[in-house]
């Protein structure tokens, strides 16, 4: 018998991308935001890009 975590879906979790662009925003590496957010490496880098992404669209838009 394994162990399967329940499946997170970011989207009812407001707080939990607050948390992750707070602290790359405050510096953490994103390996130290993934443990403290509890998250996957590669769902961290995926809110990080999408927050980048999206500036970029709002920056262009205002210039």
């Amino acid at each position: 018998m394994t162990f399967t975590p329940p499946s997170l879906h970011i989207d009812h979790y407001p707080e939990t991308i607050r948390t992750v662009l707070q602290s790359h925003a405050e510096g953490s590496s994103l390996r130290g935001v993934s443990r403290t957010a509890n998250l996957a490496y590669n769902t961290v880098v995926s809110l990080v890009r999408a927050a980048s992404l999206k500036g970029q669209m709002l920056h262009n838009a205002s210039v």
